[in-house]
């Protein structure tokens, strides 16, 4: 560790700041909230005789917050030279997050920002003398109590204060697409061609940052995933299948991804209103075996999400690069799938 001592209240109007390049310190408003909430995380850097190295922006902010002191770490020995080092890395080789890295940092902040807004309403709301929380004694000018959800503006306040606390804009439409992007990628129970186009949209997105697009066409194949299943439901009626098959072929024969977004919009609000027609089904007999005929389900799902995967992949590719890991791994899930259907054969030829 290089020498240097830690100063925790260092008087800011001891810092000397001339010979500082950087003049547009850009909006200083999300910096001064983070400062509010979190305090300083990075101390600034001073030369001995009080010479500004790095922090110019935070700098600035605890001058608008009306601090008087900061934190600093003094370096030991520094030359003019390694001060003017020091000066150009701090202002121009900051290296930024990459758009998921935003993406996961915005939804700890958006946390951080509704539960502030919840405590700040719980802490107004059942002071003495507010009955605002009740309605009133005609109902009026309350939030609802305890049995409505809270009023909606803390939540988007709090969305729009984490973007602009992570990328300096509003942009919490664009980072909550990736939001969503992530999850569809992780999660199980998706179809397996609709989280391998989630997961190329997050790489595609990491290489050149456009979000809006690769979004709109995940959600068009989650979408046509949807239709496939509904229009294969046996349980629902002929017109509610025929339906969904005639609104997938819709959205195939767009030329372009905003116009298939679009209808597979209105193809989920149309299909989701004729489920909503639709009686219920006659209930079933009691069946006797349910817990076994759940198993064999959740197995088979378990195969249709993986079915074709000996297709997508190149054999050759795996039989050059895997390792003996990877290798054991697939030999053995062939050799034990292979025991398992030759015994459960046996069972079907007896049953």
């Amino acid at each position: 560790m290089s020498e240097g001592r830690f100063v925790p209240d260092y008087p800011i109007s001891d810092i000397d700041q001339d010979g500082v390049y950087r003049h547009d310190l850009g909006d200083l408003g999300p910096l001064c909230e983070s400062m509010t909430s979190l305090g300083l995380l990075t101390p600034i850097v001073v030369t001995g005789d009080g010479a500004l190295l790095c922090g110019k922006r935070r700098l600035a902010a605890a001058k608008r917050l009306g601090w008087e002191s900061v934190p600093v770490w003094v370096p030991a020995k520094v030359s003019d030279t390694m001060r003017l080092a020091a000066l150009f890395d701090d202002e121009t080789l900051h290296k930024s997050l990459t758009p998921i890295e935003q993406a996961e940092l915005y939804a700890e902040y958006e946390a951080l920002y509704a539960q502030q807004s919840r405590l700040r309403m719980e802490a107004t709301q059942f002071r003495d003398g507010n009955t605002a929380w009740a309605g009133g004694a005609d109902g009026d000018g309350g939030d609802g109590g305890a049995d409505s959800a809270p009023p909606s503006p803390p939540a988007s306040k709090a969305r729009v204060k984490a973007a602009r606390a992570v990328t300096g804009t509003n942009s919490y439409e664009r980072l909550e697409q990736i939001r969503e992007l992530q999850r569809i990628a992780s999660d199980d129970g998706q179809n397996p061609w609709v989280r391998d186009d989630a997961s190329n949209a997050l790489a595609g997105i990491n290489e050149d940052g456009k979000v809006n697009g690769r979004w709109q066409y995940v959600k068009v194949q989650q979408q046509l995933a949807s239709l496939e299943d509904t229009a294969t439901d046996p349980d629902l009626p002929d017109e509610v299948r025929l339906a969904a098959v005639e609104a997938a072929s819709r959205i195939k024969a767009e030329e372009t991804v905003p116009a298939q977004f679009q209808a597979a919009k209105t193809a989920a609000g149309h299909i989701k209103e004729m489920k909503a027609a639709t009686p219920p089904p006659p209930a079933k007999p009691v069946d006797p075996h349910a817990t076994e005929h759940r198993q064999v389900r959740l197995l088979v799902d378990l195969l249709r999400r993986e079915h074709g995967w000996w297709d997508r992949n190149n054999p050759q590719v795996f039989g050059q690069f895997a390792d003996e890991e990877q290798w054991g791994l697939v030999a053995s899930y062939v050799q034990e799938a292979s025991r398992f259907v030759q015994t459960a054969s046996g069972w079907r030829t007896t049953s």
